[in-house]
């Protein structure tokens, strides 16, 4: 051997070039892969959409429930700010309902007032109050109407009878086209209240 061709001493340190070789799945992997494969299609084919796309897991659907808003709560949300809670208003500046004549008497007439609102002298128990009440019953139906002019009616003391949706679209129907406030105690009398 020439002294050319004899592997030097770094040569001999090295570790050989790494070669690939082959080696097979484990046969586990193939047989869980196999049947996972296997039930997916057996089951895209038994449950291939015959239903309708609604059915889901084929629960049975619970309609969904609206809950309506108390007359309680519409009064909360749209009156009490100025009606106060407990109905007995602020004296001088907004009118009490408690024990009003414009509350307990005719049904339609708190009626046509939430619907129109109301402005200028109205008298109640002995006090002319001559504000603005805004016609917060233009953005209701005629249920809601119903339900916060009947809580009115009959809480805060009051003993008078509820107001139906049916009575709203009347008075509705009656005031149709008219867009102003009413204009005071002289006109709702006019437009038939009576006290009880």
């Amino acid at each position: 051997m020439t002294p050319e061709l004899e592997p030097q001493p770094a040569q001999v340190r090295e570790n050989h070039e790494p070669e690939e070789e082959r080696r097979p799945l484990p046969v586990l992997y193939v047989l869980v892969f196999g049947m996972l494969t296997f039930f997916g299609f057996q089951y895209s084919i038994t449950e291939a959409g015959d239903g309708p796309s609604n059915s889901g897991d084929r629960r049975t659907p619970v309609p969904a429930v609206v809950k309506q808003e108390t007359g309680e709560a519409i009064f909360k949300r749209a009156c009490s700010s100025c009606h106060q809670a407990d109905g007995k208003g602020v004296p001088g500046t907004f009118p009490p309902l408690a024990g009003s004549p414009w509350v307990v008497g005719s049904q339609e007439t708190p009626v046509r007032i939430v619907t129109l609102g109301l402005g200028g002298p109205l008298d109640v128990n002995g006090t002319v109050y001559n504000g603005a009440m805004p016609a917060i019953g233009a953005t209701m139906k005629d249920d809601e109407v119903a339900r916060v002019v009947s809580y009115i009616r009959e809480g805060f003391g009051n003993k008078a009878t509820p107001v139906d949706g049916a009575t709203v679209a009347a008075v509705r129907r009656a005031l149709s086209g008219r867009k102003d406030a009413l204009t005071g105690g002289d006109e709702l009398v006019t437009l038939g209240h009576k006290s009880p």
